[in-house]
């Protein structure tokens, strides 16, 4: 399993807070790439932005990115 980090836009808002989650991440755990991406739509439908191997290649500490808790899908519009 590898940790899949996925990250959000300037663009993208907490669709509950409107918080800006430009400075946040989703780390997921999966065997590959597609799976992770399959987790991060379940969860959170297309809004996001990019996804990385590492948290290292997201530049998690470089950019002081923060962790986002799990959310419901339903907050976010995904499908059920």
């Amino acid at each position: 399993m590898t940790e899949w980090i996925f990250t959000f836009g300037a663009g993208h808002a907490h669709p509950a807070t409107g918080e800006p989650l430009a400075t946040r991440f989703v780390a997921i755990e999966a065997a590959d790439e597609h799976e992770a991406r399959a987790e991060m739509v379940r969860r959170f439908g297309r809004r996001w932005a990019f996804y990385y191997p590492s948290r290292g290649e997201a530049g998690v500490d470089e950019f002081e990115l923060t962790e986002l808790a799990d959310e419901p899908a339903r907050k976010w519009g995904a499908p059920p």
